[in-house]
């Protein structure tokens, strides 16, 4: 879960620590580049900053100077359990504070490595990235990976256009749109493979008609003939994404005091149809399948049980 860092190290894990290390040093007047390469600059630095926190000063970014940098920054602002920074760097999304009133769910469909999708933000070069990514089954299962500084600091991450033409296929006027929803909105990805294949007696995530992973019967979940947009077969989230995810919803709604509107009737499949509400952003909570034509979050009954357990 946690990362030991140490000199020679370069990395966008490297770049966190940096981050870490600046923001705990601004009441010593401490900073140094986030260049994400781990030198003897950032080693000496690091060891300062372990010995004001009380921690042995080795210059090594262990699981307990981890734990001293979360406490000594207050980074974790939600207070989310299974917590970890992993910052994306700075320029990678828009630094100024937004007020926060709409929460949107969305899934990955590119395994379930949180890291993995937090470096595929990074090389986009494009500001497009949500708040947290919660790993899937394996190492990182159910951890939540923070990749902004502050929850309240924004990127790019709905995708509107050519799905629902709010005003009326203005282009320019529907990416204005957009942008608005980007600022307004806190977003969480969920690793997750997506719609699957079942091809020679396995179920297969593909891409670009290649088969790219197997994955086993029990993570696989069967919609029957009718499917959910137009597929069958979907990657099945795990117990403990589910968990960290309403841990999200609930730690969000109560920092930001987002009053979560409930269907009269309670969450079911149709909440994760098209929705004008949540395009116009009317709508407090949604998944991303509720304002595009592609699948994103699918209606997996234990995640229907979770929302109803809000």
């Amino acid at each position: 879960m946690y990362k030991t860092l140490s000199k020679g190290g370069s990395s966008y894990d490297v770049m966190a620590l940096q981050q870490l290390i600046n923001i705990a040093g601004k009441k010593h007047n401490i900073r140094i580049v986030t260049d994400g390469d781990f030198g003897q600059i950032t080693k000496s630095t690091l060891m300062i900053i372990q010995e004001h926190m009380g921690v042995e000063a080795n210059g090594v970014c262990d699981l307990l100077t981890w734990q001293a940098l979360y406490k000594e920054t207050e980074i974790n602002q939600l207070k989310l359990k299974n917590f970890v920074y992993a910052g994306m760097s700075e320029d990678q999304y828009f630094p100024e504070h937004q007020r926060k009133d709409i929460i949107v769910l969305h899934h990955t469909a590119g395994g379930p490595n949180p890291y993995y999708v937090r470096d595929h933000f990074q090389k986009k070069k494009s500001r497009i990235g949500t708040l947290i990514i919660i790993g899937g089954k394996g190492k990182y299962d159910g951890v939540a990976l923070q990749i902004y500084g502050h929850p309240s600091q924004w990127a790019y991450h709905i995708n509107i256009w050519g799905n629902f033409n709010v005003y009326e296929g203005r282009r320019e006027e529907n990416k204005n749109h957009e942008t608005r929803m980007a600022k307004r909105t806190i977003a969480v990805e969920v690793c997750n493979y997506g719609y699957l294949s079942y091809l020679d007696g396995k179920f297969w995530f593909m891409s670009k008609g290649k088969k790219i992973k197997a994955v086993d019967d029990e993570d696989a979940i069967d919609y029957g003939e009718k499917g959910y947009r137009g597929k069958r077969y979907y990657h099945r989230y795990t117990t403990k994404q589910i968990e960290s995810l309403r841990d999200f919803i609930v730690k969000s709604a109560e920092y930001y005091g987002i009053n979560l509107d409930k269907p009269e009737e309670g969450f079911d499949k149709r909440w994760f149809d098209y929705s004008w509400d949540a395009t116009r952003g009317e709508q407090n909570l949604f998944s991303h399948s509720s304002v595009r034509s592609k699948s994103d979050m699918h209606p997996q009954p234990e995640l229907i049980d979770m929302l109803n357990s809000l």
